[in-house]
């Protein structure tokens, strides 16, 4: 359960950063319209998304041995998570269907990563 549930992790920063890369312009009208469009900073999003997605898959491989990887990709789900809070609550007042797309998602990774970190604590 908890290889499957860090391999949907890894294809929760694979995927997007694949589109960002290849499809930004699709990605930018499904996902992130915050003009202005910006070629770009999404490759650049795209490549950080999927550096971290590979790290999570070469923490499948070994757990304990990549446990940072698993830490990076938590601590960079809350960051993203808590951009998106900004933007949604602050910035927007409360868009709530924005806020349903894009932040549960991002929570639901969030939490899984901290919870697999925590899951796989060496032995000492």
């Amino acid at each position: 359960m908890k290889k499957l549930t860090l391999l949907l992790c890894a294809l929760m920063y694979l995927l997007p950063g694949i589109a960002l890369v290849f499809l930004p312009e699709w990605f930018y009208k499904t996902f992130a319209e915050f003009p202005p469009f910006n070629r770009h900073f999404l490759g650049d999003a795209g490549v950080f998304s999927f550096a971290i997605g590979v790290g999570l898959l070469m923490a499948l491989r070994d757990r304990l041995k990549h446990r940072a990887a698993i830490a990076v990709g938590a601590v960079s789900a809350l960051l993203h998570l808590l951009n998106h809070l900004y933007d949604d609550v602050i910035i927007d007042g409360g868009n709530f269907t924005h806020l349903i797309n894009t932040s549960l998602p991002l929570a639901l990774t969030a939490g899984l990563l901290v919870w697999l970190y925590v899951a796989y604590k060496p032995d000492r």
